[in-house]
């Protein structure tokens, strides 16, 4: 099915070996039934550390810092280090980042987002939307540089991840909440 596949294509990512091992095994467990839907593509593929990530990051630039609390506990529970969530903020921010450009400099809002989410499961559209709308262009690019030197303390300090990405994230939650 389309939705399937839309979906297949925002989990798997660039190793070209992975994706394969993910993919026989999509085929057995759809074997015999003709098609394959997005509820197998979640139950067979799904990474639960790629979702719990979707999940902090879509609250942080929603501007859900309860969401992000939660979410974020949920991803460390289940063994996701601090750089991995901070390196998928900053994908994140780049993303809207890119999109937001394209919007003031006039691109139709739906056609930047696809541009700069391609692959993006229809269900966080919405999401993403209003993530683009809530941000600015200058909000965005100092998130981004905020971000980046998180990042960067992170490496430096890895006895610190925990504490100062929580604080990074959290911050960016608060300031989504704030009117541009």
């Amino acid at each position: 099915e389309a939705e399937a596949r839309t979906l297949l294509v925002s989990l798997i990512g660039g190793d070209r070996q992975a994706p394969r091992g993910e993919i026989r095994k999509l085929a057995l467990h759809a074997h015999g039934t003709g098609r394959v839907t997005a509820e197998d593509v979640l139950a067979v593929i799904a990474d639960a550390s790629a979702l719990a990530l979707d999940e902090v990051v879509d609250a942080v630039f929603a501007g859900k810092p309860q969401g992000f609390d939660a979410a974020f506990a949920r991803a460390r529970a289940a063994g996701t280090h601090p750089d991995r969530i901070v390196g998928e903020a900053l994908r994140r921010v780049a993303r809207l980042h890119r999109a937001r450009v394209a919007i003031d400099g006039g691109r139709p809002p739906a056609d930047a987002m696809r541009e700069a989410f391609r692959g993006l499961f229809f269900k966080r559209e919405a999401l993403v939307r209003g993530a683009l709308a809530a941000w600015t262009t200058p909000r965005l690019a100092q998130a981004l540089a905020d971000l980046a030197e998180t990042a960067a303390m992170l490496r430096k300090q890895g006895d610190l991840a925990e504490p100062l990405a929580h604080r990074a994230l959290l911050t960016l939650a608060l300031k989504a909440r704030q009117k541009r």
